[in-house]
């Protein structure tokens, strides 16, 4: 008596073929002859359970930066769903679900990809939402090894120090362990001015960007001269 199903057999026994939209109701059966039709049997009930419905748009963060943890998405209610499985097609995304949302954190290796979701309950699952972009912006790279002049004198400006470019940096980090130095600049050159009292030292440098810090560079020991 529902809808959406199909019955294979005319003999004592049948099979009956449900669709994705099929409804419950009542299976009967009546025996036929060539002299008519007998006496139906008792209404059999079939419960029809439900499929997960679609799943929507996932809402959150489209852009997020490596090494950035505890980023949160989320979905509507999944009409019948028991259970949301969360898949993202990068990698590097660690996803921690509870149900209808998610959170995600992301290593500091982690790559870009699509964030998608569907329902599932005992029948199956429904139908995967559409893909969610996100882009996962780099950290800055490790900085490599610095050139530039040692021994110096106290007192001697303009010494020039640099490093190869830093990959993904916006801007250069330096330090310098001793005292009595001024640094000028934030490019992957600067130049030092040594004070009159300026004292020997190590000089790093860091690439840095709106995500954060690269790895810093070896030490370049610089000895100052009194």
């Amino acid at each position: 008596s529902g809808t959406g199903a199909t019955i294979s057999g005319t003999g004592p026994a049948v099979t009956v073929s449900f669709s994705e939209s099929s409804t419950s109701g009542n299976l009967t059966v009546y025996g036929v002859n060539n002299c008519g039709n007998g006496a139906t049997s008792p209404a059999f009930p079939i419960t029809v359970n439900s499929l997960p419905g679609a799943a929507g748009t996932i809402t959150g963060s489209p852009a997020v930066c490596q090494g950035q943890d505890g980023v949160n998405y989320s979905i509507a209610a999944i009409p019948n769903a028991t259970s949301y499985v969360w898949t993202y097609s990068g990698t590097g995304a660690t996803i921690t679900s509870t149900g209808s949302s998610a959170t995600i954190s992301f290593s500091t290796t982690a790559t870009s990809g699509n964030l998608t979701v569907y329902g599932s309950n005992n029948c199956g699952v429904g139908a995967v939402s559409p893909n969610y972009a996100i882009t996962v912006n780099p950290l800055p790279g490790a900085a490599g090894t610095i050139t530039g002049t040692t021994p110096v004198c106290q007192g001697q400006s303009n010494v020039t120090y640099s490093v190869p470019a830093i990959s993904n940096a916006t801007s250069y980090a330096w330090s310098y362990s001793g005292t009595g130095a001024t640094i000028i600049g934030n490019t992957s050159s600067v130049t030092i001015n040594f004070g009159l009292s300026a004292t020997s030292g190590n000089l790093t440098v860091k690439g840095v960007n709106s995500c954060g810090n690269g790895a810093v560079s070896p030490n370049y020991a610089i000895t100052v001269n009194p």
